[in-house]
């Protein structure tokens, strides 16, 4: 018999959850074939049979939280019960039960528990009184009653000593639940005196006999206006109209948590500026064809924004970094993230060493996450870490956003659309493709100046983009 237990995450992934199961119980395995995928809020990853077998135990249940190590189902593999003795189980003989019997204690030895009297909690002399009370009190008339009420509940009440020794009688009205409430119309019970020349002791009620029905008092529905009742009108029609209630995946639920989690622990700021895209478009003209018939791969612009990325992160390496306790962590690594979308949501797959790459490796790599991103293929290891990332909302025809920091990082570049607008050039007007630039930072450690310069740095290196290509 054979565990197959959860594997070990990358950083910063703790715990995963049970996606859905490709097999049951009972179901012949082949080494390979998908058992079951884990959900983990950077991706979806499957679990396969590693040789021959049988699942013959599901331990895991489709959205049960998983961590490194737990076992998740049994295989029987094929080797083990080639090479394993059969155990037929007999008949059940006589002899067989009179020797369990044997081993299990008689009943003789077991004495029985005697009912004990329930000792009555309420010393003498506190300032409690009981009354026993029956539930549901009937309505009874003012004549006697004929038969004993049944004590169902017991109230107690701290301090009911009445204020005026002479009185004897007490004022209660007991609800379906055994609350005691004022009322309005006193109802007469009977309470025993308390003995003569007693003082710390108080009175305990035996038996309570209501001579008259209780009233209570109907609170009267407040009267609702007319917008009011519109309102209520409408809720109404709209609860019953069709609705799909959709479960979120683990990755929604740990992203919504952690989008909370951005915002209570860190201080985010965004600066904007804008770029003139006209030499890169330019140049994707000139060398473009070229480019695909040398590597094999498109000549994109996002090649041009790691490489600026990682310039500016070389000269502003405060944006590289990370807070650790109370220690700032500058990491001497550029390992660029790439917000990608696909069916089942947003994945930041990451680029590591970007920027010891060529324009025609960075592009390879795009490419490859653009076909997992299509079959959903991702393994752990493509989208642990990360020391910076870029979104582009541009392709879905953003104008301008905010993006929001990727924790632990301490900032986030987004990409627009671009745009051709006129602009002044050399004190003329001239349309040009522009496109606005956002720097989210943590203004913790990040300063304002900080990061209004890493922007234009990156902002002059994209308008010169012929020294980028050629630095590689």
């Amino acid at each position: 018999m054979v565990q197959i237990k959860t594997p070990e995450f990358p950083e910063s992934v703790y715990e995963a959850s049970v996606g859905a199961w490709f097999k049951s119980e009972g179901d012949a395995l082949k080494a390979g074939d998908a058992i079951l995928e884990l959900h983990t809020d950077k991706a979806v990853q499957e679990i396969n049979a590693i040789e021959d077998g049988v699942l013959t135990a599901i331990l895991k249940q489709v959205d049960d939280v998983v961590m490194p190590g737990d076992a998740l189902c049994e295989v029987e593999s094929v080797a083990a019960e080639t090479g394993a003795a059969t155990i037929e189980a007999g008949p059940v003989t006589a002899e067989a039960v009179s020797d369990v019997a044997a081993d299990s204690p008689a009943d003789s030895d077991l004495e029985p528990v005697e009912d004990l009297p329930v000792p009555d909690s309420t010393p003498a002399d506190s300032d409690v009184i009981r009354i026993e009370v029956a539930q549901p009190i009937p309505m009874v008339s003012s004549s006697t009653v004929s038969e004993p009420l049944a004590v169902a509940n017991v109230i107690e009440i701290e301090d009911a000593a009445p204020s005026d020794p002479d009185a004897d009688e007490t004022q209660l009205d007991v609800d379906d639940d055994g609350e005691d409430q004022a009322v309005d119309e006193p109802a007469e019970a009977s309470v025993a005196e308390p003995s003569e020349g007693s003082v710390a002791s108080t009175p305990e009620v035996e038996d309570t006999v209501f001579d008259a029905p209780m009233a209570v008092e109907e609170p009267k529905p407040a009267v609702a206006s007319a917008d009011d009742r519109r309102l209520h009108e409408l809720r109404e029609s709209v609860s019953e109209r069709p609705v799909e209630r959709i479960r979120l995946t683990r990755r929604q639920l740990t992203a919504a948590r952690r989008m909370v989690q951005v915002k209570q622990q860190t201080v985010m700021t965004t600066t904007f500026n804008e770029v003139d895209m006209r030499q890169i478009i330019e140049m994707r003209a000139r060398h473009g064809e070229r480019f695909l018939a040398q590597h094999g791969v498109k000549l994109g612009f996002m090649a041009f924004f790691i490489k600026a990325a990682c310039a500016a992160l070389k000269a502003y390496p405060v944006l590289n970094s990370e807070i650790d306790d109370e220690h700032l962590v500058r990491k001497q690594y550029y390992d660029i993230g790439i917000a990608v979308a696909s069916e089942r949501g947003l994945v930041v797959p990451v680029i590591r060493d970007a920027d010891s790459m060529s324009f025609s490796e960075i592009e390879t790599a795009i490419r490859g996450f653009a076909e997992k991103a299509s079959t959903g293929g991702w393994h752990l290891s493509d989208l642990a870490g990360g020391t910076f990332t870029i979104t582009n909302g541009g392709v879905f025809g953003s104008m301008l956003s905010t993006p929001i920091l990727n924790p632990p990082q301490v900032g986030i570049l987004g990409m627009h659309n671009i745009v051709e607008r006129p602009i002044a050039v050399d004190g003329q007007v001239a349309v040009r493709p522009m496109m606005y630039l956002a720097l989210t930072y943590d203004h913790r450690i990040v300063e304002g100046a900080q990061a209004v310069q890493f922007l234009k740095h990156i902002k002059d290196s994209l308008e010169s983009a012929d020294v980028l290509l050629l630095s590689t």
